[in-house]
């Protein structure tokens, strides 16, 4: 950007040129009375290509993956859940080709819903694989990447709008808990006191007695127990919670966890 004085005689001697993307952009020229009115003009087509970057920056070629990269090491890494999201993620942008992120778009992406919705594509391993994924699934999918394009927004990383607000969420019907009967727990324990793997039956009984998701449980560690009480740290909800246990699971864990110590020592926390 320039401002100049042309000095020909006419009532509009200043001239200000504009370039809004570097010499090879579009070019804003304009004449003006005085200097002062030029560098006002000056500073309004600055604040135009501010706040209307698709006119004023370089095109953004960057791919999708690539912004999921910038997500994650910026602000996914602070997660608990951070690294399976950000797989989760990648998984997404290759399904839908990994597109250069401004084509991303609200069309593109519920195409890449609907072939979720009818199992087209899967992101479970086929020895696992049950049908299309849940309602739930897919809406979870969707508000992690609406989260994303909002914080790298955040970051200074995203000037557009958001590629995926526009497109809604499934209604999904609320669905009633399951539990067990007292003979299916009793049967549980007995199946599960078959394992190969001992402390395997120390979990499902904990998870039972307690409500711990079953990683919560399996990775226990001797911190995390006091007499007759067990606080869970590094929660799915990010809050650390307590819950009080019967004497006697309490000892079958202790003595569990206390085993484990001394088998190995050098570890600075044992987990069954």
């Amino acid at each position: 950007m320039s401002i100049r004085n042309l000095k020909d005689g006419s009532k509009k001697p200043w001239f200000c040129e504009c370039y809004l993307n570097g010499r090879q952009g579009k070019r804003v020229r304009k004449r003006f009375a005085t200097k002062g009115e030029a560098a006002a003009f000056e500073r309004f087509v600055t604040r135009e290509i501010e706040d209307k970057p698709w006119e004023g920056d370089k095109p953004d070629h960057r791919r999708l993956t690539q912004l999921i990269e910038i997500w994650f090491t910026r602000y996914g890494v602070t997660l608990a859940n951070g690294a399976v999201v950000y797989s989760k993620l990648l998984k997404m942008s290759d399904a839908m080709g990994n597109p250069v992120a401004p084509l991303l778009n609200a069309k593109l992406y519920s195409e890449f819903r609907s072939q979720r919705m009818h199992g087209q594509i899967s992101f479970v391993d086929h020895r696992w694989q049950k049908g299309a994924p849940s309602i739930a699934t897919l809406n979870s999918e969707l508000a992690r990447f609406k989260a994303v394009f909002s914080k790298l927004k955040e970051l200074g990383e995203w000037k557009l709008a958001n590629p995926v607000e526009e497109v809604k969420p499934f209604k999904d019907h609320e669905r009633s808990m399951a539990f067990l009967h007292e003979g299916q727990i009793s049967l549980l324990l007995e199946l599960v006191a078959q394992h190969n793997r001992k402390d395997m039956l120390k979990i499902v009984k904990l998870c039972l007695a307690t409500g711990a998701r079953w990683n919560e449980a399996a990775q226990l560690n001797g911190s995390q127990l006091t007499k007759y009480k067990v606080t869970y740290t590094n929660t799915k909800t990010k809050k650390n919670r307590s819950v009080p246990i019967s004497e006697e699971l309490y000892d079958e864990i202790y003595s569990q966890l206390l085993a484990s110590c001394l088998k190995s020592a050098t570890r600075p926390s044992a987990t069954f």
